[in-house]
């Protein structure tokens, strides 16, 4: 499948995604704020963080199926992120994987909108693999431990 064909329908369920987390979602606490300040993310007030059992599915026969291709939203996925609405799936919220997400806000925020940020993240899952590509590259080196946690004075 083409993901060009397609790319309208992926960044208007993306960003109805982002719009449905916002709404229910819930601030930065604390120590979160420290985290995602930590790797960069300058709208620390718009960020929005969702507990969820399952991820929400696209309706489109079309989405579901490039998703399952690339492996998006598939039994190991843990978080996601839309703009400034994270996904997390319940119980499995900790630091190592909210700074990878706050990282992926802080790429959002550097390519200015949704649809920038998709065209340069989905070239690469599609080109090189998830595994491989520079931006989860980028946000697993941003991942914060229990050892290299931002002290309280940044």
């Amino acid at each position: 499948m083409d993901i060009l064909e397609i790319f309208p329908s992926v960044i208007s369920w993306v960003a109805d995604q982002q719009l449905w987390a916002r709404s229910l979602g819930r601030p930065l606490v604390q120590e979160e704020v420290k985290w995602a300040r930590s790797v960069g993310v300058e709208k620390l007030e718009n960020v929005r963080v969702l507990e969820v059992e399952d991820f929400p599915r696209p309706s489109s026969s079309q989405l579901v199926a490039l998703m399952s291709e690339y492996g998006f939203l598939g039994p190991d996925t843990d978080g996601i992120t839309y703009g400034y609405s994270i996904l997390i799936r319940r119980g499995k919220s900790n630091c190592r994987l909210l700074s990878h997400e706050f990282r992926h806000v802080y790429q959002y925020e550097q390519y200015g909108s949704i649809e920038n940020f998709l065209a340069h993240y989905l070239t690469q899952i599609v080109e090189v693999g998830y595994e491989k590509s520079a931006l989860e590259i980028d946000a697993r080196k941003h991942e914060l431990q229990d050892d290299n946690l931002p002290n309280s004075n940044r």
